[in-house]
């Protein structure tokens, strides 16, 4: 029974040494497809800024929004409804 086992092996071997391997996807289409899934494996993507802020990272922009608001629009919005008062008390 082995004799059986090593020769059907010893053919199988000759068979695999026979053919050739077949060609791939580059070579079945010239070389013009080819995948890179090397240089993409080793290409780190740049993730987006993590917006996991503490306590006095929120009080900031809180506070510069505050500003923000009151320089550009609490205080030309003021003004000019003090214009509009001034305005109504000459009338008056």
């Amino acid at each position: 029974m082995p004799n059986k086992y090593e020769r059907e092996i010893e053919e199988i071997l000759r068979n695999m040494e026979r053919t050739e391997p077949k060609p791939g996807l580059g070579q079945k289409l010239g070389g013009r497809i080819r995948r890179k899934s090397d240089s993409r494996s080793n290409v780190r993507r740049r993730s987006e800024p993590s917006l996991h802020f503490g306590v006095s990272e929120w009080c900031c922009c809180l506070s510069w929004h505050s500003y923000y608001f009151a320089i550009h629009v609490a205080v030309p919005l003021s003004e000019a409804i003090c214009r509009i008062w001034e305005c109504d008390s000459d009338a008056g």
